[in-house]
C-alpha cells in the first residue's frame, strides 16, 4: 500500500473554499482502489493534507487528476496552491513529486502512466 498526499496551501489560491475541497477530494477517496483516505490541518488552515493510501497508485493518481486537479470548477484553484507527493519504492525516504505549484519544479512520473 501507498499514499499519495495532495497539500493545499489555501493563500497560493484566493478564493478556494476549502470545505468544498475537502467535500470533493472525500468523495474521490471513494473510487475503486482507494483504500484509505486522511485529512490534516495546519494551523489557521495554512495548509491542509488530504492523504489516499492505494495498492494501485497509478490508478489512484489518474483518478485525482482527473476528478480533483482537472475539475472545472476547483481545478485551477487546487493546481495553483497545491504540491502533490507520493511514496517512493523506500516509502517516504525517496518520494515523488507529481505536481507543484511552481511549474519549475521539476516532477517525477509514475512508472507505466
Amino acid at each position: 500500500m501507498k499514499t499519495i498526499c495532495i497539500q493545499v496551501q489555501p493563500k497560493r489560491a484566493p478564493g478556494i473554499d476549502v470545505d468544498a475541497v475537502s467535500t470533493l477530494l472525500f468523495r474521490l477517496s471513494l473510487t475503486p482502489g482507494i483504500r484509505g483516505f486522511s485529512i490534516q490541518r495546519g494551523p489557521k488552515l495554512s495548509w491542509v493534507n488530504f492523504c489516499f493510501e492505494s495498492k494501485t497508485i497509478g490508478s489512484a493518481w489518474q483518478a485525482l487528476c482527473s476528478g480533483a486537479l482537472a475539475h472545472p470548477k476547483w481545478g485551477s484553484r487546487l493546481r495553483r496552491s497545491s504540491i502533490v507527493t507520493c511514496e517512493g519504492s523506500r516509502g517516504w525516504a525517496n518520494y515523488l513529486m507529481l505536481h507543484h505549484f511552481d511549474a519549475k519544479q521539476v516532477l517525477d512520473r509514475l512508472a507505466g502512466i
